[in-house]
């Protein structure tokens, strides 16, 4: 019998009630407490709520749209975010995951039952794991550094501003708003941003931005004489 481990809560989200009860299976095996419900909604609001009762967040996503703005929301609120991916091949929401600050990136469909016990006990090490053609790809993005750090020489002041408020999780909406211009304009500057850094989307602008020190406490809105924004 497992050594239960108090100190140490995971909670995990997931919409199908037999992969929850599983994975609450699994954690007890390992002599984790756990906590279980439906939705990653559910999950971001006991995390708040509770800041540092969870070690982990284990969040099962499928193939739909990826709510890279809850997790980020879930890691915010002190806890570890573990993903449980039916894919590993949709590099796009490989890229969100790891902007966003979360802890594994798993591949549940392929995974043994003790591998992921053994992923969780390196996530509550300080280990961070991505699956190995993500790390490659990332690597090679770093060799490409040198050249693109000389980029961000080319952004205008809007530009470098309105990449800060990206890199943030902003949404275009949003950083119309803040900014008091049209979310049109912030389109064009955005397809100025990634043509001028040499990156096909937001996403890897977003990345960009936070390997060069683009954060959003960096650049904060300007405005003109009498109190217009400057374009």
């Amino acid at each position: 019998m497992a050594q239960l481990r108090p100190d140490i809560t995971i909670l995990i989200c997931d919409a199908n009630s037999e992969r929850r009860l599983d994975l609450a299976a699994l954690c007890a095996s390992g002599g984790y407490a756990t906590t279980i419900v439906d939705t990653v909604d559910e999950g971001v609001a006991l995390v708040l709520a509770q800041p540092g009762r969870f070690a982990i967040a284990v969040a099962a996503c499928g193939t739909g749209r990826f709510p890279a703005a809850k997790l980020r929301a879930m890691a915010l609120g002190h806890a570890l975010v573990v993903i449980l991916a039916e894919s590993a091949n949709d590099l796009d929401m490989l890229t969100q995951a790891y902007d966003v600050g979360v802890a594994a990136y798993l591949e549940s469909a392929h995974m043994q039952k003790l591998a992921l016990l053994k992923s969780l006990e390196l996530v509550l090490l300080g280990e961070r794991l991505f699956p190995s053609k993500f790390v490659a790809f990332q690597a090679r993005e770093h060799l490409d550094n040198g050249l693109s750090g000389r980029r961000g020489s080319l952004l205008s002041a809007r530009e470098s501003e309105i990449l800060a408020f990206v890199s943030s999780g902003e949404s275009n909406r949003s950083i119309a708003q803040k900014l008091a211009i049209s979310e049109g304009t912030v389109k064009g500057h955005l397809r100025a941003i990634t043509r001028k850094l040499g990156v096909p989307n937001r996403t890897k602008a977003a990345i960009w931005a936070l390997e060069h020190g683009f954060g959003a406490g960096r650049y904060l809105p300007m405005a003109a004489p009498g109190g217009q924004p400057k374009f």
